[in-house]
């Protein structure tokens, strides 16, 4: 556990962090629910979309704080699952900013939506919306990539994540709208990243994770490059990639797989 911490990177330093809080503050709420009743509005997003201007750290201690042991349980399996898998496709710091993004849309999401149900006061918490956005980056990549289950054998990609969203829906929609319409805005993020990625504009990750550096990313397109340069690194990603989506990660060659691994240590 301990080696897992010091090199398991960010995922692993997030779902810790995640188990940690959410059983603090199960253990917190049993005890002391009757003098604090209110402690989740301190932790969670507001569908009060004027309270995030009072609690503005709510944008991230919401993503870690997971009050039903259950669903904790099944997030954590869930993101641990597919941000590495996301990862040895592009990267962990695309990964991280997919995530990070789909985290994002979904709270503004959750605040739009929420205008129109006002009846009663709702709280946004977890970290669904992250890993709808990295589900659906998965499935653009590959969407034939074929899951194992035992009762049921091989399951393309494209089939689960269909019925992950059927799954969502049902259960979120009936109990508030706006739960449904976070989980939503994540997938779609992680899908607009991916079709863009496609397209050659992506984010110049150098300008975002350089603290040197004080400018924003910015979308650029390879089309403005020279040959030499990102054009060909970018041509030669988009057709791996599309043979991915194709025929999965095992239909590619040595050679590609060993530019995708060397892309993913440069990254």
């Amino acid at each position: 556990m301990r080696h897992q911490l010091r090199y398991g990177g960010f995922w692993i330093w997030f779902l810790a962090l995640s188990v940690f809080a959410s059983i603090v503050f199960v253990i917190f709420q049993s005890l002391f629910q009757q003098i604090l009743p209110d402690a989740a509005a301190f932790l969670f997003v507001s569908n009060q979309g004027s309270e995030l201007f009072i609690k503005p750290w709510t944008l991230v201690t919401h993503a870690f704080f997971v009050p039903s042991l259950m669903s904790l349980l099944f997030q954590m399996i869930f993101l641990y699952w597919i941000s590495y898998w996301v990862e040895d496709f592009i990267g962990r710091k695309k990964a991280i900013f997919i995530f990070i993004g789909g985290l994002l849309s979904g709270v503004i999401a959750f605040l739009i939506c929420a205008l129109f149900f006002q009846e009663n006061k709702a709280l946004w918490y977890g970290s669904s919306s992250g890993i709808a956005a990295l589900l659906l980056a998965a499935t653009t990549i590959s969407p034939e990539f074929r899951l194992k289950f035992v009762l049921i054998g091989h399951v393309p990609l494209k089939y689960f994540t269909m019925a992950m969203i059927v799954f969502a829906v049902i259960f979120s929609l009936p109990v508030y709208p706006p739960y449904t319409a976070a989980m939503v805005a994540g997938g779609l993020f992680g899908y607009l990243y991916m079709v863009f990625s496609w397209k050659g504009y992506t984010i110049r990750f150098d300008h975002l994770f350089r603290s040197q550096r004080m400018q924003g990313p910015r979308l650029i397109s390879p089309r403005k490059t020279s040959p030499s340069s990102n054009l060909s690194q970018e041509e030669q990603l988009n057709k791996i990639l599309d043979k991915i989506k194709s025929g999965g990660l095992q239909s590619l060659s040595k050679e590609e797989q060993n530019f995708l691994e060397n892309l993913k240590k440069g990254d």
